[in-house]
């Protein structure tokens, strides 16, 4: 639990046996294969109220991991999935 994941590049199937966690992929162009285990649920802007309490723990994991988020992108793209188990798990990529 509060697995996070991030990626830079392509990723293929990401979550595939994954149980619970976040997998963030900071790169807005990088294509995005995910099985039937996960659905696109929509995209959140940063600036929204319930979505930002969710991002200032995110973004601060992301410092501690090294990296920081692009300041041209304001949106999440987030699947919900890992269905074949707890159906807990998360994909988010960011989007200009």
């Amino acid at each position: 639990a509060g697995t996070i994941v991030l990626c830079l590049g392509p990723v293929d199937h990401p979550g595939l046996e994954m149980r619970r966690g976040t997998i963030m992929c900071t790169n807005p162009g990088a294509d995005v294969t995910l099985g039937v285990n996960f659905s696109r649920d929509r995209v959140l802007e940063l600036s929204s109220m319930t979505f930002g309490l969710v991002m200032v723990r995110r973004l601060r994991d992301l410092c501690v991991l090294g990296s920081d988020k692009p300041n041209a992108y304001d949106r999440v793209r987030i699947w919900t999935g890992d269905r074949c188990e707890l159906n807990k798990g998360e994909v988010w990529q960011w989007v200009c």
